[in-house]
C-alpha cells in the first residue's frame, strides 16, 4: 500500500509533503523498494511512525492536537477548536428546536 501511494505521488510529481503514516510498532519491520528508500532519504517522500492518534491529528492538521484537562482541551489547539465548534452546533440545534407543547 505504501508503494502504491508512493507510485501515485511520483506520477503526479513529488512535492516533498507527501507521505504515509504508520504505527510506530510496525516501523522496525517496514520493507519497501529501494526507490522508496531513496526518495525518503532525498526528502521527496515521508514515512511518519506514530504512537497515538493525537500524533496523526497534529501531523495532518499541522498543529498541536491539545491536551484534555478539566473538561476542556488546551486553548488554541485543534481539539479545542473542534470542541468549541461542536458547542456552537449544539447551541444552534437547541435554539432551533420548537418549545414543547402542552
Amino acid at each position: 500500500k505504501i508503494e502504491g501511494y508512493f507510485d501515485a505521488c511520483k506520477a503526479l510529481e513529488f512535492t516533498g509533503n507527501q507521505g504515509v503514516i504508520i504505527p510506530a510498532a510496525n516501523a522496525d519491520e517496514l520493507m519497501v523498494r529501494h526507490d522508496v528508500v531513496d526518495a525518503i532519504e532525498a526528502g521527496d517522500f515521508n514515512v511518519y511512525a506514530i504512537e497515538t492518534i493525537d500524533q496523526a491529528l497534529a501531523l495532518l492538521m499541522e498543529g498541536d492536537s491539545g491536551d484534555f484537562e478539566n473538561g476542556d482541551y488546551t486553548e488554541g489547539s485543534i481539539l479545542y477548536i473542534a470542541q468549541q465548534r461542536a458547542h456552537e452546533f449544539w447551541e444552534t440545534a437547541r435554539a432551533s428546536q420548537s418549545p414543547p407543547t402542552e
